[in-house]
């Protein structure tokens, strides 16, 4: 084999030619150079091989080397004598340029997310409503995919799945979730919950905060009020019409109640009390939490996600659900005022 150090032109210091690599984005070329230099700096070839004693090779000073590092340049080096040295050579430089390639090989499918974007339509509870506005765009510039989110209450959202809407992952209250995995419209096995949520009362911003300590006192606020708003579809009224009949005022204060979101009518000025999740109440500008339902009438609502049984995206929309229950999102989940599942 012809001596591999006369490939090369020593007096003119030439480097050797590659063709042009393929366009690559500005991420995976950045890295890739990083990697390149790297592998540049620790190529180093030995050329110049003169016999020695006792069947050893050794080399002289580099003449001739890809890189400007020369800080090894007086240091000999022991070769093993098997096998030709221009041969042995060329093997170990091309090992190092195909770590090299399969480094910016790498680097570029990271940079375009190693998979095809997707487009996940989310179907979620108000109650974590500002969880997702918050979390969404951090799940997205890490993953790469788009989310399209629909908010509601429990009641409407499960209609509209009955009534073939099309979504990947819907995030609904434990009992819808259950009832649509049996009628095969939720994915058997995919439902993990995500986080539980207590009731709470919303008062104006500003406004005196009445006393909640006891059920009695709940019950003598909404007597007193001169509004009071809820929803009327969601689990949240469910359980407050059945709340107001046990207290014995449903009649009595009938004339008072205003249907909708009550963190929202309240901050908007359309009602004076307001019964909902602490966490859709945390989320309103113009209201504020007077306190959680007292411990004796508190309802906990666990909100499981699950994936759509005929989700175009099902992959993508695991990634979501997982990201949900990382402790990233826990965080969130504590200062919106839920509950993390498991905590």
């Amino acid at each position: 084999m012809q001596d591999f150090a006369g490939r090369f032109d020593h007096s003119s210091h030439q480097k050797p030619h590659f063709e042009q690599p393929p366009t690559i984005s500005p991420k995976a070329m950045t890295l890739a150079t990083m990697v390149s230099r790297l592998n540049t700096r620790s190529l180093m070839l030995r050329c110049d091989y003169r016999a020695l004693n006792q069947g050893q090779r050794t080399a002289k000073p580099l003449t001739s080397r890809l890189g400007e590092d020369h800080a090894a340049a007086n240091r000999r080096i022991k070769i093993e004598p098997a096998g030709d040295p221009g041969e042995d050579i060329m093997k170990r430089t091309m090992k190092r340029l195909g770590t090299a390639a399969a480094a910016a090989g790498l680097a570029f499918m990271l940079a375009t997310g190693g998979a095809s974007a997707a487009e996940i339509t989310l179907l979620c509870s108000n109650a974590l409503k500002s969880v997702i506005e918050e979390l969404g765009p951090g799940f997205e510039k890490a993953s790469g995919h788009q989310l399209k989110v629909e908010y509601g209450s429990t009641g409407p959202l499960k209609a509209a799945i009955e009534k073939g809407r099309a979504f990947d992952i819907a995030i609904l209250g434990v009992d819808a979730t259950e009832d649509l995995i049996k009628r095969g419209l939720l994915a058997a096995g995919s439902r993990a919950d995500i986080a539980r949520s207590g009731m709470g009362v919303a008062v104006r911003k500003g406004a005196a905060k009445p006393d909640l300590a006891t059920a009695q006192a709940f019950k003598q606020v909404l007597l007193n009020a001169q509004t009071i708003a809820y929803s009327d579809g969601g689990l949240s009224g469910t359980y407050l019409k059945g709340l107001l009949e046990r207290l014995g005022i449903a009649e009595q204060i009938k004339s008072k109640i205003r249907f909708g979101r009550g963190g929202e009518m309240v901050g908007e000025g359309k009602a004076e009390i307001g019964l909902t999740q602490v966490s859709e109440i945390l989320s309103e500008p113009g209201a504020e939490l007077a306190g959680p339902l007292p411990a004796d009438i508190q309802q906990y609502t666990v909100f499981p996600a699950a994936i759509g049984a005929a989700a175009a995206h099902a992959e993508a929309a695991q990634a979501l659900l997982k990201f949900l229950r990382s402790p990233e999102a826990a965080k969130v989940l504590k200062a919106k005022g839920l509950e993390p599942a498991g905590a």
